[in-house]
């Protein structure tokens, strides 16, 4: 999974997250300046698998740098 910060207007932020599969390459667009990754369906990027926590990681942006925030628990 990759991560890139895209910065448009004065107050304008998003990610545009790459996510590679057996099936392929996708993208989606996170219009959020931090967001969760996990297995929770409240999660902006959800994956419904049993190794990834409920809510696995913060991903951020803090003076146009990405941080990955580890949560811990699996």
């Amino acid at each position: 999974m990759g991560f890139e910060f895209l910065a448009g207007k004065k107050h304008f932020s998003c990610f545009l997250v790459t996510i590679q599969t057996p099936d392929g390459v996708f993208y989606r667009i996170v219009d959020e300046k931090s967001f969760t990754v996990g297995r929770s369906s409240d999660s902006a990027l959800s994956f419904p698998e049993p190794n990834i926590s409920r809510i696995h990681i913060v991903v951020s942006c803090k003076k146009d740098q990405i941080w990955l925030i580890d949560q811990g628990v699996s």
